[in-house]
């Protein structure tokens, strides 16, 4: 979840803090490529590729 949508908690008087104060650039690269090494293994065992679409369908689903 991108660090901009982040429900920032009202009792918490500071402001919030900054993506790059709390998670490293070396963790984020290796969080994309497990994102993307999970893609391209979905597209090979099923022979198609997740849209935006796709991903939007699901979180509905998840959250009805």
């Amino acid at each position: 979840m991108w660090s901009a949508h982040r429900i920032w908690p009202e009792q918490n008087p500071g402001p919030k803090p900054p993506l790059e104060a709390v998670v490293s650039e070396e963790t984020l690269r290796a969080k994309v490529d497990d994102i993307v090494r999970g893609s391209r293994a979905l597209e090979e065992r099923w022979h198609r590729v997740i849209t935006h679409d796709d991903l939007q369908r699901e979180m509905a689903r998840m959250t009805a």
